[in-house]
This record gives C-alpha cells, structure tokens and sequence, in this order.
C-alpha cells in the first residue's frame, strides 16, 4: 500500500513546491535606488540593505533596470554610491546596442567598464558574437580580449569562427587581434598573423574582400578593393586589380549623398601589355587599343530653385574595352546592374557604338514643366566623332492639358529649342551647327455622345524655324540651297479624333478572399491626318526635320479583369517608435484592396498614305515594291497573380506574310518554398528587308530557374539561347549553400569563347570572398566594326 501511495506523495510534493515558488515570485521585492544621476530600479526575491542603504545585496530572480537597460541573475551586491555591482549565476545583460551573457559580471554603472566571466557577447546590429573567458569592458563601447573568438553563428557550436589573442573590439568600429586562426567547426582552416575586421552598421574605411580569377586571355588576376569613407556622405572604394597578361588596371568609384541628392561614379584605366588591334571603318585608320578607359555613372539632384537634375555619363576609349571585361568585378555586368538599382536608369548595351552622356534638368512651373538638357554623343567606331549630331543644349517647355476657362475646349503645348552641332572634317575645326525652334501646341474638343460613347477632336498647329550655320547643301537635292545664316520657317497643321466607349459589369462571385471581379471592355478607334508638306528646302538634324504626311486610322479592342480582394490581415497595424518600442497604428488598414490581374487588347491600323503612294521599280531594301497599308495585328496580354504567376505576352501578325514577325512572351511562377521559372522568348523578323536582314532580326528564349531543395540548398540554372543560329549564347549553373552564418556558391559558365567554373564564399559579416575561378578562353587579337551592333 505504502509503495502504491509514494508516487502520488511525491507528485503532491512536486505541486506545493511549483506553487511556492509561483508565491515566490509573485512576492518580490522591488525598491527604487535613488542617488546623483539616474535611478535605478532593483527587484529580488530578497533584497537587503546594508550601511545605511549605501549596499543593497539581492538573491533570486534578480533584476536591475536602469532607462533600457536591463541586468538580470541569481545574485548581486549593488554598491548604490558608486554605481557599482557584482552580479553572479546566469547573467544577461540587454541593452539596445548589445547583449551580453555570463556567469559572472562586476561593472561600474557609470563608467560603464569592468570585467565579464565567462561570457558571450552579441553586437545585434552586426549579428555578431565576442566569446572569452575573461572580458574586459574598457569603456561604453570597447572591449578586450587576452584570449577569445569572435563569430557570427547562432548557436553553441559556431561552424566558423575566428580565434586570437590580444583582441580589441570597439562597437561600431573595429575588431582587431594576433595570432588568428579561422577556425571551421571540424578543423582549422587558415591563419594570419593580424586582423581588422569591421564590428559595425555604419561605413567604415578599409581593405575589402579581394577577387582571384584565372583566365587563358588574361592569366593570373588579383583584385583588392580598398573603401575609403572620408565623410558621413560621400565615400569611395578604388579597386586595385592585376592581369599577369594584361598589366594593371585600376577604378575609382566615387558614391555620395549630399549637394541635394546622390550619385554614382566609376573611371577605369588600363595600360593593355596585350591590346588587341581594332580596324576603323575609314580606310587606313586602324589603332592598338593600349591606353583604355571607361567613365560611367549617374546622379540625381535637386536644386534649391526647384529643378529635380539627372546627369548620366557613359564615355569610352575603343569599341571593345566595355565588351571584353564585361564580367569582371567592376565591369559592364557589376556596373549596369548597381546604377539600375539605385537610380532606375540602365546602361546602353555593351555593343552599342553610340554612347550618350546627358544632363537634364527638370522643374514644374503651376501647369507648365519647363525642362533644359544636354546631351553628347560619342561614336567609338570613329576616334574623331566625325558627322555625330550633338545637342548642346536643348530647352523644352510643356503645357499640361488645360480646360479655357468655361469653354468646352483644352489647351496643350509642347514647345522645344535645341542647338545643334557636328564635326564634319578631321582636318579642320569645321563644323555644322544651327538653331531650331519647335512650336506645337493643340486644342482638343471632347464631347459626350450619348451615355456610352465619348468622342474627342483635336487640332494641331507645328510652327518650326531654323537659323544654320555651315551647312553644306543635301547631296540628294538637284539645286544647291545656300543654308549659311538664312533663316527658314515650317508651318504644319494635324487633326486627330478620338471615338471610344467603356462597357462593364460586376460579376459576384461570393468567395471568402475575392468576393467579386470586375470586367471592363474599351473598344476604341483613332484617326490621324498631317498633309503632305516639301521640307527638302530645309536643314536636317534628325527625324524632326522631315515629317512624313500621315493618313492613318488605328481601331483595338481592350479587356480589363479587376478582382475585389479581401486584405489578408486586417487588423490594427503597428509601428516602430523612435524608442524602439511597437506601439499600436491607430490607422486601419482598408478592407478590400483592388487588384488589376488581367489585360488583353487587340489593334491595327490602316494607312492610306501607303494606299496610294507610287510604286518603285526596286525598293532600296526588297527586291519587289507593292502596298502595304494594313499593319500588324497587335495584341497585347498581361496576367498575373502575384508574387505566384505573372504572364506577358506581346505579339504582332503579318497578313501579307500569314506569319509573327514580333513575339515578346515572358512568364514566371514560383511558390512559397522561393522554387521559381521564368521564361522569355523573343522574336524580330523583318520580312520584307533584302540588305542587312541579319543585323536586325533575333529569335532567343531565355530561361530561369530556381530549386529549393531545403532551407540550405538551392541551385539556379540560367540559359540564353538563339533559335535563330542555333547557337547558345550563355549558359550560368550555380549552386548554393546557405546555411544560418556562412555560404558556398559554385559558378560553372559558359559562352562560345569562354568557359569559366568559380567558387565563392560567403560569411556572414566578412562578406563574400572570391570568385576563386579558373577561365578557358579563345581570344581574338583582331575586330573589325562587322562584329558589332550599332543603334542610331
């Protein structure tokens, strides 16, 4: 009987002491300690006070609170005079900066100094650990270390970290320690004698992780970051890089963000030890490309008058410097991709001769916006930028669409002056240069036509006047027309109108998370006239100068889906105060948001200026002339359910030819995992052109994937491939492992003269360190201007 009744003595036992200690607690003993400077705030489950409360002494569940800092243990001696405490048994230190854990801590409160045993120190900001069996706190925000190890893994078993003597830590500074050893969780791995390692969120100068590549074009390759922080500002990193084949190269990039905005700049320099040969189009014009550099960059201001200023810079030395280190650590890839995503504005392609360098500026005026820009164009096909039009400087002023006070009708005008000049003689300073003055504004009469149909008129007045200055007569004219400092007047007018409708309805669909979708259909139809003016007797800058008679009526079909989607958390938000503490949003969030999930649409057109021109004998581009008034059928298709599915679709048909001569399709599902497809097919085909088709037609498929195999593992494999020449025009397979504190990426590439496999290592807080990469590459030492593309 006794031995049936132990458990349950014993059990009851275990109940009344979870209660006693639950009465325990709920007992504690709280006291204000108050003295010169801040108070603190002291609770145990017993507290005593010693020598006239000038020495509290406190055992279990201890806790001691000053503003946001927080002291927690089993014991501790708190000398209130001099703010100094001894805290024993399973200490933690929180503060908003760091947390600190131990067995056995005796710090001046104050001074904020003293000694740490045992203890584990987390700098949240930089997500990293200070472990020691003696730490010593040397100030508010430093730290030493005779023995220790740093790391920035979670958890009792770090799968790296860095172990030193003599280690100094400043918070928001720097780590510094001898004799380190990288050590892995299995084994050691590396050492060096000394290091300095950032222990902080804001920037701070130094050495950055180093690049090793290794390629048959340029052979042994080491690049060093060096990041030089000269104000709160403005910063710059000058990378130092070394080509056993090539010789050194070297690039500043310049990055700040003061002067009322912020900017991005990078200059390459390279002295070629192997330059290849570039033959210009000019016959006997041919240079080794030694002395080669790129500038490029982008800012984005704004003014104290108002004016919002853009300034995007791209200027080269040869038409290959850009292609040929495309993929190096600041080439064309690592370039376009950073100022895309700060500034939103992308590089002109690697192969493009022209390369445009701008300033614009911007600035609202009630409701006019008045705009002034410049903008240089160099042709790298051609040292000396012969016959390139340069617009130096073009002002525009823009009125908005605006009701004549209780008229029916609406006033807008887009007005434009440019300056224009050219080099037309490598010999000379001779160039051609001149003014224009574009005035085109236009009144428009919308009018309501029933309840369903809208109806919109406009007229057009063009008034443009040129004032040149060493032009030479046009070639194509049978008359020599003296364009020196004659002044010359274009007048045109064009009419446009505007019939459309807009039919929809709701459809109810009574579902939990989308209760009902909208559809929308707009058919609408548009016709265009400008007469048939000659122009021939004017100076010619560039499409402005010659606008062709446009006869036109384009009529499409447009479908719209909106769904009524329920919001998927409707509850009182919250926000982040500047204390660091949630606090409640008293603003609601609105109960249904609406979502644009699907658009389709349909056009054509008609051109009757085509109808009825006259045929010639033999096109300049196909061998046989007819009409060909009707265009494409376009039809346009965008559906998407994000962040899960999104479609687009673009297309044109050719009814003369009964086949696609344009096809943009791009689709990308991905699921919760972050498993994600995306596909793009391209197609341009210009069936109707007999001299240099293969210039401008491509068809290529593009496709990406990425599988995620767990919270680890995941591997990506991209591939860009030519439908057109059946030829894969790059291939990237990579995979990752990502673990909580460090990474591995392998990188194997592939292209028609390039073949690379890169290994990269990524740890949390040092960065990313390589590519560690071996390159197979054939090498041409020659190009000639057949090989690239140019876009005027």
């Amino acid at each position: 009987m006794v031995d049936r009744l132990a458990p349950w003595v014993l059990a009851a036992f275990f109940l009344i002491g979870l209660a006693v200690s639950g009465l325990a607690r709920a007992e504690q003993v709280t006291i204000q300690v108050q003295s010169e400077g801040p108070s603190y705030t002291l609770q145990a489950d017993r507290i005593t006070a010693l020598g006239d409360k000038e020495l509290y002494w406190g055992r279990g569940h201890v806790r001691l609170t000053q503003g946001t800092d927080v002291i927690t243990g089993d014991d501790i001696r708190f000398l209130a005079r001099d703010k100094t405490a001894e805290i024993r048994g399973n200490v933690s230190v929180t503060s908003p900066d760091i947390r600190i854990q131990c067995q056995r801590m005796v710090v001046n409160l104050e001074q904020r100094v003293g000694k740490i045993y045992e203890g584990r120190i987390f700098f949240a900001a930089n997500h990293y650990y200070l472990s020691g069996d003696e730490i010593e706190k040397t100030g508010p925000e430093t730290f030493f270390l005779t023995t220790g190890s740093a790391t920035s893994c979670d958890g009792p078993d770090p799968a790296w970290a860095l172990t030193g003597r003599d280690i100094t830590v400043r918070n928001e500074g720097y780590a510094r320690a001898r004799d380190v050893t990288f050590q892995t969780r299995y084994a050691p791995a590396m050492y060096l004698p000394w290091i300095q390692v950032p222990v902080k969120s804001r920037r701070q100068s130094g050495l950055l992780i180093p690049q090793v590549t290794d390629s048959s074009r340029d052979g042994f390759t080491f690049t060093q970051p060096v990041y030089w922080a000269f104000s709160d500002s403005k910063d710059a990193t000058l990378y130092l890089k070394h080509m056993v084949k090539r010789g050194a190269e070297a690039t500043i990039e310049f990055r700040f963000n003061d002067w009322g905005g912020r900017g991005t700049f990078l200059f390459s320099y390279l002295d070629d030890q192997d330059a290849p040969s570039y033959y210009f189009p000019r016959p006997g014009r041919s240079d080794d490309l030694e002395e080669r550099y790129w500038l490029r960059g982008k800012a984005d201001l704004r003014t104290e008058g108002g004016f919002d200023v853009r300034l995007d810079i791209d200027y080269a030395s040869d038409p290959k410097y850009i292609e040929e280190f495309e993929d190096s650590l600041t080439g064309y890839g690592a370039s376009r991709r950073q100022l895309e995503r700060e500034f939103s504005r992308d590089l002109a392609d690697p192969l493009n001769m022209l390369r445009k360098s701008t300033l614009q500026a911007v600035r609202p005026i009630n409701n006019m916006v008045f705009s002034a820009d410049m903008e240089y164009t160099q042709n790298l096909k051609d040292p000396d930028n012969l016959d390139i039009i340069q617009r130096l400087p073009r002002l525009g002023l823009d009125y908005h669409r605006r009701q004549l006070r209780d008229t029916p009708f609406f006033l807008t005008m887009g007005s434009e002056y440019t300056y224009f000049a050219r080099r037309t003689n490598d010999e000379s300073t001779l160039t051609e240069e001149g003014h224009r003055l574009d005035v085109h504004p236009r009144l428009h009469l919308p009018v309501k036509l029933g309840p369903y149909l809208d109806f919109e008129s406009s007229v057009g007045g063009r008034v443009t006047a040129y004032l040149p200055h060493g032009m030479e007569p046009d070639p194509t004219q049978s008359r020599d027309l003296d364009l020196n400092h004659r002044f010359f007047s274009r007048e045109l007018y064009d009419l446009k109108m505007e019939l459309s409708t807009s039919v929809g309805r709701v459809y109810q669909l009574g579902w939990d998370r989308i209760p009902a979708v909208k559809h929308r259909i707009r058919p609408e139809i548009t016709y265009s006239y400008l007469p048939e003016v000659d122009q021939s007797d004017f100076p010619y800058w560039d499409s402005d100068d010659r606008i062709q008679p446009e006869s036109r009526i384009r009529y499409g079909l447009s479908n719209y889906l909106v769904a009524k989607r329920l919001q998927p958390d409707n509850r009182p938000r919250t926000i982040l105060a500047a204390n660091g503490h949630w606090l409640p949003e008293t603003e609601k969030r609105p109960e249904y948001q609406y979502q644009e999930f699907f658009r389709f649409g349909v056009y054509r057109s008609y051109d009757f200026v085509e109808a009825s021109r006259a045929l010639e004998e033999r096109s300049p581009t196909r061998d046989r002339d007819f009409h060909r008034p009707h265009s494409a059928w376009e039809t346009d298709l965008e559906l998407g359910f994000q962040p899960y599915f999104w479609l687009l679709a673009r297309s044109g048909w050719d009814t003369y030819t009964e086949s696609f001569t344009d096809h943009t399709i791009s689709a990308s599902v991905a699921d919760q995992r972050g498993d994600s497809l995306t596909t793009t097919y391209e197609l341009h085909l210009e069936p109707f052109r007999e001299i240099d088709r293969e210039y401008y037609e491509y068809e290529e498929i593009r496709g990406v994937a990425k599988l995620v195999l767990n919270e680890e593992w995941s591997i990506e494999y991209e591939k860009d491939y030519s439908l057109l020449t059946n030829t894969e025009i790059e291939s990237v397979l990579s995979v990752n492992y990502t673990p909580q504190c460090w990474g591995l990426r392998l990188e194997y590439s592939e292209k028609p003269d390039d073949r690379s496999i890169a290994l990269y290592l990524n740890l949390l807080g040092l960065g990313e360190m390589g590519p560690w990469s071996h390159r197979t590459q054939e090498r041409t030492t020659t190009d000639t201007t057949d090989e690239v593309v140019e876009e005027n």
